[in-house]
């Protein structure tokens, strides 16, 4: 089953990021960029299944599925934010272009909310 096999990638790139949140290891300047450019691609890359198992593909939408995408997307964001927040303003200049995938992705996220009306 595609949802089975979805869940279990979701869950253990769940507990990947917990692991690197918690983890007290210094990362040089170039290790800190390359990582948040994996969680901004990471970040577009989920909105986008999370996406598709609503347009039936991937294996469908549960309500198991829903949670463990919104914890992932959570954690993904949380790790990015991190990440700005440790960067000089010259490097994040430079990696600018990588931020339209948050735009993206609020834009996806968005729009599954409002197009499956799951807010208030």
């Amino acid at each position: 089953h595609v949802r089975y096999y979805r869940s279990i990638i979701l869950e253990k790139i769940s507990k990947d990021l917990t692991s690197i949140a918690s983890s007290t290891a210094v990362l040089s300047l170039e290790e800190r960029v390359t990582n948040l450019r994996v969680y901004l691609n990471l970040l577009l890359k989920l909105c986008e299944d999370w996406r598709a198992g609503f347009n039936g593909l991937s294996g469908r939408m549960d309500k198991l599925i829903f949670n463990i995408f919104l914890e992932i997307t959570d954690k993904c964001t949380d790790a990015i934010a991190s990440y700005i927040d440790h960067l000089p303003p010259k490097v994040l200049f430079e990696v600018n272009d990588n931020f339209v995938n948050v735009l993206h992705s609020i834009s996806t996220v968005w729009s599954i909310f409002s197009e499956e009306k799951l807010y208030g």
